[in-house]
């Protein structure tokens, strides 16, 4: 083995020797034992480490690194290993045809670097104003929202003619706004899918059934649930809605309600607030009051049971109304199976505001929306009365 002290003349030598008997099928392992080595890798990690000591260029090494057809071309064309891992076939290939300038098809890295941060910036001011949208209330005075549970208006459990009258009850309540916490349809996909057998309704009449409901009422915030997120970035709803003050957002949107009085009111609507209790249906709600933002409505749906609970902040005195909505999906099959028995209050929830009154009275909750239509046509009556 060499030595620090070996001489240039002999690392030279051992150099130009493994430069000599190198051919297209040798490599390290081949050449060791050759030249008096224990193994390939002694005879690499001598030349590179004693090469540079003593000024020598060190031997060419991508030559071992080409596969057989590199090779065997080499071999053909008697062209001589180079640093350069193409050179023998692109030698070959310019000696017979010019090869073709083509356009590159895939972008610079420049030009995507570029691209990314726009798209980065554009992400980046959609998510900053959707942290909490702001909604200017024009109508002065309270107003209602009722908030539709999870509609899966196709399935032949959910009771249609109960969404037709509440879709009524807001076209024709002065200052009530529909709002829905998603889950429009049931929307099978995958290996779901083979659960339209056993509904009467089709995907495509579940489409239309959909697109009279978003175009039905004038809505303050509509929710993507976990069924209408399987449509992936070509959710139809999101085409079909028009007329949402808030658009149509993936699982949660957060709103302040800015009312001609100057009065503020924070809405928190979520397909489902994460967390759960058997003690307590509004277990999710109630958690995001405690632990997150202190709105004063919390709603959520997905889990099909109705729920209520009142947090205080004791720290501003706000009141968080926080409500569990059902579904209009009465009779499921699937809850059924895994003995989920119905803990339905109703199928949605109405939410009074009154801009005009205390902390108390801010907000009234009512599980029947017709006595909520009835009080919101009282409290406005009795506020054009005082005028």
């Amino acid at each position: 083995m060499p030595t620090p002290s070996t001489p240039r003349a002999r690392i030279q030598t051992l150099r130009d020797r493994y430069v000599a008997r190198r051919g297209p099928e040798r490599a390290w392992e081949h050449l060791g034992p050759e030249l008096g080595y224990a193994d390939g890798k002694s005879l690499k990690r001598a030349l590179e480490r004693y090469c540079p000591i003593y000024g020598i260029e060190l031997p060419p090494r991508v030559y071992e690194h080409l596969n057989v057809d590199e090779r065997r071309a080499a071999e053909i064309w008697g062209k001589e290993t180079t640093a350069d891992e193409a050179s023998v076939i692109q030698t070959a290939l310019t000696s017979v045809v010019a090869p073709a300038e083509l356009p590159i098809e895939l972008p610079s890295a420049e030009e995507l670097r570029e691209r990314r941060r726009k798209q980065f910036e554009r992400k980046q001011i959609v998510e900053e104003a959707k942290k909490l949208i702001p909604v200017r209330v024009r109508l002065d005075g309270p107003i209602g929202i009722l908030h539709f549970g999870d509609p899966h208006l196709d399935d032949d459990g959910t009771n249609i003619a109960l969404v037709e009258r509440h879709v009524e009850i807001v076209n024709k309540t002065k200052g009530m706004l529909g709002a829905n916490v998603g889950d429009t349809t049931n929307n099978w996909v995958g290996r779901l899918a083979r659960l339209y057998g056993q509904q009467s309704t089709s995907a495509a009449e579940a489409w239309v059934l959909a697109e009279w409901f978003v175009s039905s009422v004038a809505w303050l915030y509509m929710l993507a649930g976990n069924h209408d997120l399987w449509s992936g970035a070509g959710d139809p709803i999101k085409w079909m809605q028009k007329c949402v003050a808030t658009g149509y957002q993936a699982t949660e949107a957060r709103m302040e309600l800015c009312f001609p009085n100057g009065r503020k009111v924070r809405v928190n609507a979520r397909h489902d607030f994460s967390g759960y209790s058997m003690w307590n249906p509004a277990h999710g709600a109630m958690k995001a009051a405690w632990l997150g933002f202190r709105d004063h409505i919390n709603t959520c749906g997905h889990k099909h049971i109705s729920g209520y609970g009142l947090v205080k902040d004791p720290d501003t005195g706000v009141l968080c109304h926080c409500i569990q909505i059902g579904s209009y999906k009465l009779f499921d099959r699937y809850a059924k199976e895994k003995g989920l028995r119905e803990q339905h209050i109703s199928p949605c929830a109405v939410t009074i505001i009154d801009p005009d009154a205390n902390e108390t009275g801010l907000v009234s909750v009512f599980h029947d929306p017709a006595e909520g239509a009835e009080f919101l046509n009282y409290k406005r009556a009795r506020k054009s009365h005082r005028k």
